[in-house]
C-alpha cells in the first residue's frame, strides 16, 4: 500500500510538473513557477525516501568522500532539501494568494526571513557536516525550522482570510490537510512509541490530497487571470470605439459649424446685395 501511494505521488508531482510549467511559459505566472520549483525539490525528496535510490546515492558518495562521511553528508543533505521544497512551497503560497499584489510589505519580509532560513541552513549544513553530526541538524531543523515555518504559516493564513480572494479557499483545504499529514508522518518517524505504522504512507497522503486542492484552485486562478485579462482587454476595446465616437462628433460638429458659417456668409452677402439693389432702385425713381 505504501509502494502504491509513494508512486501516485511521484505521478502527481511529475504531472503539475508538466503542467504548470506549459501554463507558466504562457501566462508568466510567478505562482506556477515556484509551484514548478517545489514539485521538483518534493519529487527529488520523494524518491530519497526509497531505500534503494537513498542507499545508492549514499554509496556514490562513499566513494569519493568515504562511508562515515557519505552517511553523515546524505543525512544533513536529505533534511536540507525538505527546507529547500519548504521555502519554495512558502513563496508559492504567497503569490498563489495575490499576497506580492495585496499586502507587499508583509510579502517582502517574509521572503527576507525564508532566504535567512535557507542561508543558516545552509550553513549549519557545512558546520553539522565539518562536526560530523547528523543528529543536531537535524535537532536544528525541527526546533528552528519548522516552528517558524509554522508562525509563517498561520500568519500567511490570517492575513490571506482578509486580503485574497476565493481561490484561497482551495489553498487552505490544500495546506491544512497536508500540513496535519506531515506533522502525523514527522512525529511518528522520530517517536516510536506513538506506534504510528508507516508514518511516512501519511506524508505521501498529504502530497496528494494537496497537489489535488491546489490543482483546483491553480485552475480557478488561471480562470480569473483569464476573466481580468478579457475585462482588460474589453476596457481598451470600450475605450478605442469611445475614442472614435468622440472623433467623428468632431467632425460632424466641424461640418456642422462650417456649413453654418456658409450660410451665415450667404445670408449676409444676399442680405447686402438686396439693400443695394433698394438703394439703386430708390435713386433711379427719384
Amino acid at each position: 500500500m505504501e509502494m502504491f501511494i509513494w508512486n501516485m505521488a511521484i505521478s502527481f508531482q511529475l504531472l503539475f510538473i508538466i503542467i504548470g510549467s506549459v501554463v507558466f511559459i504562457f501566462l508568466r505566472e510567478k505562482s506556477f513557477k515556484f509551484y514548478v520549483l517545489y514539485n521538483i525539490f518534493l519529487i527529488i525528496y520523494l524518491l530519497s525516501r526509497y531505500d534503494s535510490v537513498y542507499y545508492g546515492f549514499e554509496n556514490v558518495v562513499a566513494g569519493f568522500i568515504g562511508k562515515k562521511n557519505s552517511e553523515v553528508f546524505t543525512e544533513i543533505l536529505n533534511f536540507f532539501i525538505q527546507v529547500i521544497f519548504y521555502n519554495f512551497y512558502s513563496v508559492f503560497a504567497l503569490y498563489f494568494l495575490d499576497l506580492d499584489k495585496r499586502f507587499k510589505k508583509y510579502f517582502n519580509n517574509v521572503l527576507l526571513t525564508l532566504r535567512i532560513l535557507g542561508g543558516l541552513f545552509f550553513l549549519f549544513g557545512v558546520m553539522c557536516y565539518l562536526l560530523k553530526d547528523s543528529d543536531l541538524y537535524i535537532l536544528l531543523y525541527t526546533f528552528v525550522y519548522l516552528p517558524v515555518m509554522l508562525i509563517l504559516f498561520l500568519l500567511t493564513v490570517f492575513y490571506a482570510i482578509k486580503r485574497s480572494g476565493k481561490h484561497k479557499y482551495f489553498f487552505f483545504f490544500g495546506v491544512c490537510a497536508y500540513v496535519l499529514c506531515a506533522l502525523i508522518a514527522f512525529t511518528g518517524t522520530f517517536i516510536p512509541s506513538l506506534n504510528i505504522e508507516n508514518p511516512i504512507s501519511f506524508f505521501y497522503v498529504g502530497i496528494v490530497i494537496e497537489t489535488i486542492f491546489f490543482s483546483l484552485g491553480l485552475a480557478y486562478k488561471v480562470k480569473l487571470f483569464s476573466d481580468e485579462k478579457n475585462r482588460i482587454r474589453n476596457l481598451v476595446t470600450v475605450h478605442k470605439h469611445q475614442q472614435k465616437i468622440t472623433k467623428l462628433e468632431g467632425l460632424l460638429e466641424g461640418e456642422e459649424n462650417e456649413r453654418k458659417r456658409i450660410a451665415a456668409e450667404l445670408h449676409d452677402g444676399i442680405a447686402g446685395d438686396l439693400v443695394a439693389i433698394k438703394f439703386n432702385l430708390s435713386n433711379m425713381n427719384m
